[in-house]
């Protein structure tokens, strides 16, 4: 998917329709963690991911277009998530 498909990422059924906390639950993710989140996108699974591994941790958000990168650093500061590095991959 290309960066215009952006906000169809970030629709609010998504939470309803693909249960992303049975994913975050999997993954294991705890304080103090450094993980990476592949195919970051808008920041979706990278924010949840932030509050798990929380301050003392860092998430790495993964992407090869930039301009999605850039939405997904966009989307992660309004959030408040500091402790998440957009990393643009080729």
């Amino acid at each position: 998917m290309s960066f215009h498909g952006a906000e169809w990422l970030e629709r609010p059924e998504r939470v309803e329709e693909e249960r992303p906390e049975l994913l975050l639950l999997r993954a294991r993710a705890q304080a103090g963690q450094t993980v990476a989140a592949h195919r970051a996108g808008t920041g979706y699974y990278s924010w949840r991911m932030a509050q798990r591994v929380g301050a003392s941790g860092t998430v790495y958000a993964v992407d090869i277009q930039a301009e999605r990168s850039g939405s997904s650093s966009s989307r992660l500061s309004r959030r408040r998530a500091a402790n998440v590095k957009a990393v643009l991959a080729d």
